[in-house]
Order: C-alpha cells, then structure tokens, then sequence
C-alpha cells in the first residue's frame, strides 16, 4: 500500500543521458507526499464519520426494533383489554338481565299471590255477610214471631197487672230465643270462624 512515508523515500536511479533533473523530481514527490498524506487524514477522518453514522444508524435500528416491539406489545396489550371489557361489559349484562328478569317474576308471582289473597278475602267476606244477613233475618222472623204470639196472647188481670222486671224471660219468650239461637247452623259458625281466622 502506497504511503506518504513511501513517496518520501523513493530513490530513483541517476540516468546517464537526458535524465530529469532530481531536485525537481524530489520537490513534486513532496507536494504528491504531502497532497496524499492530507487525502489519507482526510479518508481517516471520513472513515471516523462513516463508522460514527454506521453506529448511530445501528443503534436508530435496533431502537426501531424496540420501538416496533413495544408497538405491537401495546397493540396486542389494548386488544386483549378491550376483548376482557367487552367481555366484562356482555357478562355484567346478561347478569344485570337475568336479574331484572327474576325481579320482574317474583313480582308478578307476588302480584297473583296477593290478588289470591284478596279474592279469598272477599269471598270470605261476600260469605260474612251473607250469614250475618241470615242471621239476621232469621232473628227478625223470631222477634217478629214473638211479638204475634204476645199479641195475640189472652189478657188477665194478672197479666194487665204491672209485672217487676226481671232479667229472667218467660218460658215462652226463653224457649223462642233458645229457637232462634240454635237457627244458627253449624254450617253458619264455621263459616264464621273461617271468616275469622282469614281476617
């Protein structure tokens, strides 16, 4: 390899005839020397650079690689949390649905529990009345009874006579209201008493 050193300490050998001269070949061997040596600093210098940039693109490469990673690291990272969301979001859904679903029901079975109830409860109470009316009647029909036979009772003195009052009836008047009493069947009482334990 041709260096400035070597350019510097060619010899030539003296010709005998017509030669040139040798301080102008040694001068231009300097110049070519010293314009070598500059382009051979120059080539150093451009190789420094030249491996500098082949580092720094070395390393741009392997950040693009990592940069490149960790993008799709990410991209894969905001897929699979947006598919858990997703899925979450469905899940929370179906649930919260079947709930409203299940509350909706119970509800509505409660709803016709409760409207059972009521229509129990008035039957009941249609039935109440109905007896009580029975009852009733059947009391006034013996009142009604009662107050014929005493009208049409004979009169004595003893009867015109004022009587002291007693809390004890007559034997007729006792024997009507035990009629009247027992008129109430034991149908009617536990009627009655289904009525009661109802309400």
């Amino acid at each position: 390899m041709l260096t400035p050193q070597n350019i510097r300490e060619k010899t030539f050998e003296k010709a005998v005839f017509g030669g040139y001269d040798m301080g102008t070949v040694d001068n231009f061997l300097d110049e070519i020397a010293n314009d070598f040596e500059l382009l051979a600093k120059e080539n150093a210098t451009l190789k420094g650079k030249m491996k500098v940039l082949v580092n720094k693109i070395e390393e741009y490469r392997s950040n693009e690689d990592a940069l490149r990673a960790a993008m799709i690291s990410a991209q894969k990272l905001g897929t699979m949390i947006e598919q858990e969301a997703r899925a979450k979001s469905e899940q929370m859904t179906t649930d919260a649905t079947a709930e409203a679903e299940k509350i909706v029901r119970d509800a509505k079975l409660e709803l016709e529990v409760e409207r059972a109830r009521l229509a129990e409860a008035k039957d009941a109470s249609a039935r109440y009345i109905e007896s009580m009316e029975l009852l009733c009647r059947r009391q006034t029909e013996t009142l009604q009874r009662l107050r014929a036979m005493q009208l049409t009772a004979p009169s004595t003195d003893a009867a015109e006579a004022p009587q002291p009052q007693t809390a004890v009836p007559q034997p007729d008047s006792a024997a009507a209201a035990t009629r009247a009493f027992n008129a109430v069947t034991p149908e009617s009482e536990a009627e009655i008493s289904d009525l009661f334990s109802i309400v």
